[in-house]
């Protein structure tokens, strides 16, 4: 496996871990690693409150400088709003609340820390 790979396979477990989080707290996945047009949005969810949600997840390992929300940049936050509303011309009938999460997952040690960041940004 070369590095790129490794990189993808670890981010797909912070991915995992954010999933797994989210369904535990009541949100509903409806898609994962969604792409349109070159860009992705790792995960769609359903939140309790009913609304939309279009999740980054960002992952980091123990002792990593930065923390992985801080990843999400502009021209980040740009994407995940472009394919959002490919999304959301595709699967939703009528009106409908959104917004955008960042969830920072860190692996290593005994166990994960998970931060969710509820209306991480807007799509202004």
């Amino acid at each position: 496996m070369n590095a790129k790979d490794g990189r993808r396979e670890f981010g797909r477990m912070g991915e995992e871990v954010a999933a797994r989080y989210l369904e535990a707290n009541g949100y509903g996945v409806l898609a994962r690693n969604y792409r349109r047009e070159g860009c992705e949005v790792d995960i769609i969810c359903r939140a309790p409150c009913g609304c939309l949600v279009f999740t980054e997840v960002k992952t980091r390992s123990r002792g990593t400088y930065g923390e992985g929300f801080e990843a999400v940049e502009r021209v980040k936050q740009a994407r995940i709003v472009k394919v959002s509303l490919s999304y959301i011309s595709e699967h939703v009938a009528g009106d409908c609340d959104i917004r955008y999460d960042v969830v920072s997952v860190t692996i290593g040690g005994f166990e994960n820390t998970i931060e969710h960041f509820v209306n991480a940004f807007d799509a202004c």
